[in-house]
C-alpha cells in the first residue's frame, strides 16, 4: 500500500522523471496529465515529453540516490513539486 499526499502541482506541471546511472543524472522526461485529471500515465491520457532538468532538480535526485540503503546501478527519480513549491520525491 502506498500513501501519497495530493500535491496540487501535478495537475499544473506534471511529474518529472530523472534517470540516474552510476549515481549521476543522464536525462529526464516530464509526464503531464490530460486536462481535468491528475494521473500522468499515458494509459490515462497523459503525455510524455523530453525535459531539461534544472541543477536543483538534478542535485535533489542525486541526493535521493545517496540516501538509498543500497547503491543502485540505475534508478528513476520522480519529482513533483510540493504545495510549498519545493521538489518532493514521489517515487524512486
Amino acid at each position: 500500500m502506498l500513501f501519497q499526499e495530493f500535491l496540487n502541482d501535478i495537475t499544473l506541471h506534471g511529474e518529472i522523471s530523472l534517470i540516474i546511472i552510476a549515481g549521476k543524472y543522464t536525462h529526464a522526461v516530464k509526464k503531464i496529465a490530460k486536462k481535468g485529471d491528475f494521473r500522468v500515465q499515458d494509459d490515462h491520457g497523459g503525455i510524455v515529453e523530453k525535459y531539461e532538468a534544472t541543477s536543483e532538480e538534478i542535485k535533489f535526485a542525486e541526493k535521493c540516490i545517496e540516501k538509498c540503503p543500497f547503491y543502485p546501478i540505475y534508478a528513476r527519480v520522480d519529482i513533483v513539486y510540493d504545495n510549498n513549491n519545493k521538489p518532493s520525491l514521489s517515487e524512486c
